[in-house]
């Protein structure tokens, strides 16, 4: 389970996919470290390392957003 507040982080040979509520994905690649800032309503992520690819269909209907340092 993953909650407003947590930090995800994959290492050099790791990945991780997320997916959210709505159809939407977020996969971090090898070496990123993410926190979930909020899940609610319009999902926000601070990308401190690495990459990020999100898929969301159209159906989801809000924005997601990414902040960079």
């Amino acid at each position: 389970v993953v909650r407003h507040g947590d930090t995800l982080w994959t290492d050099q040979t790791g990945r991780a996919e997320l997916e959210l509520d709505g159809g939407a994905w977020v996969r971090l690649a090898d070496s990123t470290k993410v926190e979930v800032l909020r899940l609610a309503d319009a999902p926000e992520f601070r990308v401190w390392n690495g990459a990020v690819y999100c898929q969301a269909r159209r159906e989801v209907g809000r924005p997601i957003l990414f902040r960079t340092p």
